[in-house]
């Protein structure tokens, strides 16, 4: 990765011009130089993540041989390292955007300033699955309810929360990714207390897992 890159996202950014090109979320977490531990590719890839978890958690005699790396050949191995690109895509970036303006944000605020808002309409709610639950449910309808009281921002942070990412596909909710390709967002009925609050399932890309609430009150704050 070159210099460039980084100059073309400052570029837009100086200019407030978003791009369609949203960037996994600890590449977010990397540029503002946050700590990134094995709990961020949870959102992403569990299937990673649950072996690397669990050889931290306990206790292995061989776990400090262990490296990130991987065999091109029997007789090459190389370190799976970023650094290098890393450090390049930041020099182009801060070239157009202080440092002191990037570090301002978080990794979900930073998203939303490189690739914008999308715009949310109510065809959401069609074109989602439900899993345990029916789309007639008194619950589905709240959730809804709610979402569509809230503005634009708060729709995309929802997406976000469910998905990784604030965009929408060009082609629609339909084409939302997953690790595998097309999922489209799913509300799952928790099997928890109801005062639990929704989650999104990483073992269930694009999932919300949503409890059975009595009722729902919604609430028209963005943060």
């Amino acid at each position: 990765m070159s210099p460039d890159l980084g100059r073309e996202v400052g570029l837009a950014i100086s200019h407030s011009f978003f791009l369609d090109a949203p960037f996994v979320g600890t590449f977010y977490k990397a540029i503002l130089k946050h700590q990134i531990t094995v709990k961020d590719m949870e959102s992403f890839n569990v299937d990673y993540y649950e072996p690397l978890n669990w050889i931290l958690e306990n206790d292995i005699p061989s776990k400090r041989r262990l490296t990130m790396s991987t065999s091109l050949s029997e007789c090459e191995m190389i370190d799976l390292q970023m650094e290098e690109q890393l450090n390049a895509f930041q020099q182009g970036l801060l070239e157009l955007v202080p440092e002191t303006v990037i570090s301002a944000f978080e990794e979900h605020k930073l998203e939303l300033l490189i690739n914008g808002i999308a715009e949310f309409d109510v065809v959401w709610a069609k074109l989602s699955v439900y899993l345990v639950y029916k789309e007639s449910d008194p619950v589905i309808a709240w959730f809804w309810q709610c979402v569509r009281t809230w503005d634009n921002e708060k729709r995309a942070r929802l997406l976000q929360f469910a998905t990784g990412t604030s965009r929408i596909p060009s082609t629609g909710f339909q084409d939302l990714e997953a690790i595998d390709g097309p999922c489209m967002l799913a509300i799952h009925r928790a099997q928890v207390d109801i005062q639990a609050l929704p989650k999104a399932l990483a073992n269930n890309v694009n999932c919300i897992d949503l409890p059975p609430y009595h009722r729902m009150r919604c609430s028209r704050r963005s943060s």
